[in-house]
């Protein structure tokens, strides 16, 4: 989640929660190494979800633009320049 990195205002609960798992995986993933067990933490970022959108609702409303606009800002934000997808 992009959360880890930056945390998002709107979501203080979730940013520590996720800052908190990738943390303890992190820290159980050096343990284990020296047994050879490998542990990948992925981080997926911003995917197309109902609360992606609903989030990008707030945004449409507290800054009075379009929901585009307030999706190209965010994928902007993006490496890839776009939400992810299930597909």
């Amino acid at each position: 989640s992009q959360s880890v990195k930056a945390p998002i205002a709107q979501l203080g609960l979730s940013n520590a929660a996720r800052s908190g798992l990738t943390g303890f995986v992190a820290g159980t993933s050096r343990q284990v190494a020296p047994q050879g067990v490998v542990i990948n933490n992925l981080l997926p970022g911003i995917h197309a979800t109902d609360r992606a959108i609903a989030l990008d609702g707030g945004v449409v409303k507290a800054e009075g633009i379009s929901m585009e606009e307030a999706q190209a800002r965010r994928a902007a934000t993006i490496p890839a320049r776009r939400y992810g997808t299930a597909e």
